[in-house]
């Protein structure tokens, strides 16, 4: 897989892909924010993504994502989900995170215990979008200043919102 430009490309590796089941999982994908709380349920497959739902949610609304995840699942018409995976807004260590612009603390174990689901992956949500930038096409990019990429050159995302987030993708040579 790579990220495009008019002039190169970066293969970018996402792992796991190749271990779904052959039937495929359910997955809960969640944009997590101070001010907005974007969720939606897939169906996923070795070859497919296929989307089933998506609510916005208002994060101030809750008291933690576990509630709100519980009113999504439950909008969906209770389908379980297999595995839950979130970008949020905030420094993810060892599976916990402290949202930067709200009282949440967001832990992976807590999750995997409350939803009974096999994972949940958790990262910063500008590193989310630094791994979305692979499943773009040179024709959903905006170019806002000309310039001369290198053909191996190195990205980076500066994002300002509720508050504001940065994140790279760099060349490795692979």
């Amino acid at each position: 897989m790579s990220v495009y430009n008019d002039s190169f490309s970066i293969p970018v590796s996402l792992p796991g892909k190749a271990t779904l089941p052959l039937h495929g999982v359910k997955i809960v994908a969640g944009d997590i924010g101070g001010t907005k709380t974007n969720l939606a349920l897939y169906h996923a497959t070795r070859n497919k993504l296929e989307l089933i739902g998506e609510t916005r949610f208002a994060s101030p609304d809750y008291n933690s994502i576990s509630s709100m995840l519980s009113d999504f699942i439950k909008a969906s018409g209770s389908i379980s989900p297999d595995r839950i995976c979130l970008g949020v807004a905030g420094p993810v260590i060892d599976g916990r995170a402290e949202l930067t612009n709200l009282n949440w603390t967001i832990d992976s174990d807590e999750l995997m215990k409350a939803f009974r689901v096999d994972h949940v992956g958790m990262i910063n949500d500008l590193e989310a979008i630094a791994y979305g930038l692979a499943n773009l096409g040179a024709d959903e990019l905006i170019n806002i200043r000309e310039g001369n990429p290198l053909a191996r050159g190195n990205m980076a995302i500066i994002a300002p919102g509720t508050g504001l987030g940065e994140a790279g993708l760099y060349w490795d040579g692979k």
